[in-house]
């Protein structure tokens, strides 16, 4: 049973990099704009290595309330949605383009750019005022509640207050001394710096809430009237094809906002399991996922290339990955052994 009316949907961005129309599209972006590519598009990140098909299994095994899942798309469509033809799920999951979120804004595509996306998720039509937004390497690894995204009229954000560091005066300082030394890597841009923009532009000065790297609540009027007011935002951080530092992060901003506005409530009592399987060893991993499997406090996971990490380690974290969550065709047939009702 829910406390609000009002339903509560999905958000999940996903790139196949395999696609050749893809590969070619980023090939010809890159050649208009004269730049090599970068590392926020290398292939790694664009691969799928089965993470979308983990992550909406585990929507449905451990969130049944949430309504409807879209998945955010450049003209491509996971295979996903032809094993789920002729069941109860057909209709609750469905792939949007990023001409539709891009309406109005045509010069804006084709772009390769999460943080563009995602200061434009909140435009797909018919989606609910209250959303959730995955990565497509997020997944749940037990059932949690609405209650734990959005209570009342609030929505339920995790992170820790934090002092400005990139955008302080001693930051900034650090930041143009760097520059005179070192080039930062192409397409390398902070994550946290685009979390402290987002947070300036809502109004924060000292500290603001470091978000974890997890589902994100949204409130789509928040951002709605947020950017009604302030459309040159909204123009200015859709413009980048790829990853800039002069960006802020959309999720952030969404977050912010909705704490300016008295909308947000801070509880970190999930927690989030983070495995980058390129950084870390198979013992380190191992560890982690021992650490996630015995506390209850663990409801997120977020794994990080896992194309990228050794033969041993894609070993360990697919093995886990199927053992909390299953293959989406495991879910359906299990449906079809007991003849479970879906609502």
């Amino acid at each position: 049973m829910t406390e609000n009316s009002t339903p509560v949907d999905a958000v999940i961005t996903w790139v196949d990099g395999s696609d050749p129309r893809h590969a070619q599209k980023l090939s010809e972006c890159l050649k208009q704009q004269g730049i090599k590519r970068p590392t926020t598009v290398s292939q790694s990140r664009l691969n799928d290595s089965g993470e979308l098909d983990c992550c909406i299994t585990s929507i449905f095994r451990f969130a049944p309330w949430i309504r409807t899942i879209f998945i955010v798309s450049d003209e491509q469509t996971p295979s996903l949605i032809t094993k789920l033809l002729d069941t109860p799920f057909q209709d609750r999951v469905k792939v949007i383009d990023h001409k539709e979120i891009f309406r109005g804004h045509p010069s804006a595509l084709p772009l390769f750019n999460i943080r563009s996306l995602t200061t434009a998720l909140w435009r797909i039509e018919d989606l609910s005022n209250r959303f959730i937004f995955f990565n497509d390497d997020f997944f749940l690894l037990r059932p949690v509640d609405e209650r734990d995204f959005f209570r009342e009229e609030k929505m339920v954000v995790r992170g820790r207050h934090t002092q400005f560091k990139h955008l302080s005066t001693h930051g900034q300082f650090l930041s143009r001394l760097r520059a005179l030394f070192t080039k930062r890597r192409s397409g390398r841009a902070s994550h946290l710096l685009g979390q402290e923009k987002a947070a300036k532009l809502a109004g924060m000065e000292k500290r603001y809430l470091r978000l974890d790297h997890n589902p994100h609540p949204y409130l789509k009027h928040t951002l709605a009237n947020f950017y009604s007011a302030h459309p040159n935002l909204f123009e200015e951080n859709i413009h980048y094809r790829f990853r800039s530092e002069k960006q802020f992060v959309g999720e952030a901003l969404a977050t912010y906002v909705a704490m300016a506005a008295g909308l947000a409530i801070v509880d970190n009592t999930l927690k989030t399991l983070q495995i980058k399987p390129a950084d870390q060893s198979a013992f380190r991993i191992r560890q982690q996922i021992q650490v996630a499997n015995e506390s209850k406090q663990y409801a997120f996971a977020c794994v990080q290339g896992l194309d990228t990490g050794t033969e041993e380690t894609q070993s360990i974290v697919k093995a886990w990955m199927h053992q909390r969550v299953g293959t989406l065709e495991q879910f359906l047939s299990s449906l079809d052994a007991n003849k479970t009702i879906y609502p």
